[in-house]
């Protein structure tokens, strides 16, 4: 007896956009700073209101850190997820740092366009 295998299409399903905030990706060197000490980490996107990062230290949700991100200064964040090695942050920043972190964000969106039209 053979068995027949039926391949069947899997359908993509779209689930709400939960952010307030459209996120950039980018590559940004940064430092999770926490408990007095410094781990290396990479932000693989950000906005106002947060970012994705990798980092190779262990942090877990509703965890508050500080986040010092190359180009821009500090922050304070909470964990809001973790998984495959990436985390979530959510900032929480005063109308200072919010305003700055704007201005961070047309920076590196101006530089983005600019590299890619080859003009400096």
């Amino acid at each position: 007896m053979t068995a027949t295998v039926k391949t069947v299409g899997a359908t993509a399903v779209g689930f709400p956009e939960r952010r307030r905030s459209l996120r950039q990706p980018c590559n940004i060197k940064a430092c999770v700073v926490q408990c007095g000490f410094e781990y290396a980490c990479v932000l693989t996107n950000i906005s106002a209101g947060g970012a994705c990062l990798i980092s190779p230290c262990l942090l877990e949700k509703m965890q508050l850190l500080r986040l010092e991100i190359a180009g821009f200064g500090g922050v304070t964040a909470v964990v809001r997820w973790t998984e495959a090695g990436e985390t979530g942050v959510e900032f929480h920043s005063d109308a200072d740092t919010a305003s700055r972190l704007e201005d961070f964000l047309e920076r590196m969106a101006a530089q983005a366009a600019m590299a890619q039209t080859g003009t400096c």
